[in-house]
């Protein structure tokens, strides 16, 4: 019976994989907050690329720096070429939940172990993925799978090894900055394990480090391009110095309700979450117990040196790294550098929990047990994903439809009527097909993305008789003093909040008419009037 299932197994995890994949498949889009500035920005790309020319150069540049954040866009943007963005989104989506448990499934096989690779499939639809991290998302993909690769072939290093290693980690760095420094730091952490290993049995470190010498020198080749890339992105882009934190109370609620992995709905989706906290807390308590009991048999009771030889073993350095992060969760404040640092730590250390876990054997009773319960948390919240995304889909889906009435490259001005979160970037749905020049382009602001606005030349661009700084709302413009002064081709408003005062009010009434509306008139397209051009 056991040997059936062993059999089987592999196939069953990869129709799990399939059937995760339901909330992408199921609508035309899936809307993220900032999913739709990444297909946007994509086009632009793709345009910009295509058609040096173009007036969007007029807006829009290549940013000089080779920052990371371009792995996702790069992929959409080939995409593009050959497909509609709404296929080109699913097509990233699918690649990703493909590889995020194949990557992790393969780490834990190094492991001689994949039981409780099902952990992972929690953590497809994170929080950070719903705010649109496609980069982190896919980041975790390439940590994996570089460690994998590391832990496979580090004791027989041949150039295509050397050649892949440097791939990998370029490819890390190219995806997240902050992933990719956590995969060197884990590397440097395993490598420290095993000369302190190898020390402990030889007492010869010249010997233990000449053994050695030959994949770290292979190893520091490979990492030094994308490590001077690092040096460079830091040197060139500024973050937020803010020491704003959150309550001790609160972070340790979100450790309790495994806040990573509720997405859209807290309390709805924190009956499943809670349900995976305990199995976790578990699955912790037998392995810790199990180790301890173990090494304690072979060093007659000596706790100390028991501890000591659990913390040398290879696969407990996941679990170093974890209690590494979840030290800097409670101590790196919140706003620190690109913000959400307590959301990304939070990931982070439920993500080294996950892989410290996985690494482990366990009975079978146990690992089987543990699936059944890992799925019904998972597909729980894959039904509510499912439902929102339809939902969500509806909107995205109307914005999307209003391009057939903008003439290609014209300017949009976006005013969001609505209070609902994860619509904060949905105006960039309009130009995820046409090119045109939409003013809410948050990427091209901050300065860690492929794109940034043109730094001057920019014409004065107005809303009717108002200005960005004249209005509740603002809007990429040139400056107030720039000679030259164009009227912004088209509005967007979505949503019912009716948040514009007298003033905004009658400068749309009186310069723009209405040329789109949705079925439930919840999205408004309006078109400069031809006696204003």
């Amino acid at each position: 019976m056991e040997g059936k299932f062993n059999k089987i197994e592999p196939y069953f995890f990869y129709i799990v994989v399939l059937l995760n994949m339901t909330p992408i498949l199921l609508s035309k889009f899936f809307p993220t907050m900032d999913g739709a500035a990444h297909l946007y920005n994509s086009n632009l790309i793709h345009e910009l690329l295509l058609n040096p020319e173009t007036p969007l150069s007029d807006f829009f540049v290549f940013n000089t720096v080779p920052v990371p954040n371009w792995i996702g866009h790069f992929i959409l943007s080939i995409f593009n070429f050959i497909l509609p963005a709404f296929i080109a989104e699913k097509a990233l989506m699918i690649l990703y939940l493909f590889f995020l448990p194949w990557s992790f499934r393969h780490l834990t096989q190094q492991y001689n172990n994949s039981a409780l690779s099902y952990l992972i499939f929690p953590f497809s639809y994170t929080f950070l993925f719903y705010l649109g991290f496609y980069n982190l998302s896919i980041s975790f993909i390439l940590l994996f799978g570089t460690l994998a690769l590391w832990k496979k072939h580090n004791s027989n290093i041949t150039l295509k090894f050397a050649i892949a290693l440097f791939v990998a980690l370029s490819l890390t760095y190219f995806a997240h900055a902050f992933v990719y420094s956590i995969l060197l730091f884990i590397i440097f952490l395993t490598e420290l394990q095993n000369l302190i290993g190898q020390y402990s049995s030889s007492k010869d470190i010249r010997t233990v480090i000449g053994n050695n010498t030959k994949k770290y020198i292979v190893l520091l080749i490979a990492a030094l391009p994308s490590l001077l890339l690092l040096l460079q992105f830091f040197n060139n882009v500024h973050f937020s110095d803010s020491d704003s934190r959150l309550p001790a109370s609160e972070l340790i609620k979100w450790i309790k309700d495994v806040r990573p992995l509720i997405a859209l709905n807290y309390e709805g989706e924190l009956r499943f979450t809670e349900i995976y906290y305990h199995l976790l807390i578990a699955l912790t308590t037998i392995t810790l117990f199990v180790e301890i009991q173990n090494n304690l048999t072979e060093y007659k009771s000596n706790l100390l040196k028991s501890l000591l030889r659990i913390s040398l073993l290879p696969k407990n350095v996941f679990l170093a790294g974890s209690l590494l992060f979840l030290i800097l969760f409670f101590t790196v404040p919140n706003s620190s550098s690109a913000g959400m640092m307590s959301d990304r730590l939070a990931l982070i250390f439920f993500i080294f929990i996950v892989v410290w876990l996985a690494t482990n054997t366990y009975p079978s009773w146990l690992s089987k047990t543990s699936i059944v319960i890992i799925l019904y948390v998972n597909f729980g919240l894959v039904f509510k994903y499912t439902k929102s995304a339809a939902e969500l889909s509806a909107t995205a889906e109307a914005i999307y439809e209003a391009q057939d009435k903008i003439q290609p490259y014209s300017t949009v001005l976006p005013i969001k009527d609505t209070d609902h979160w994860l619509q904060l970037h949905f105006s960039n749905y309009l130009g995820v097909d046409k090119p045109m020049v939409i003013l809410e382009n948050y990427e091209a602001s901050v300065g860690w993305f492929p794109l940034k606005w043109v730094e001057s030349g920019m014409k004065n661009l107005r809303f009717g008789n108002l200005s960005s700084e004249e209005c509740s709302f603002g809007w990429k413009s040139g400056s107030s003093e720039s000679e030259e002064i164009a009227m912004i081709d088209y509005v967007l408003v979505w949503g019912y909040a009716n948040t514009m005062n007298d003033l905004e009010n009658n400068a749309l009434d009186t310069y723009y008419s209405l040329v789109y509306s949705s079925e439930d008139g919840q999205v408004r397209l309006f078109e400069l009037k031809e006696s204003y051009r």
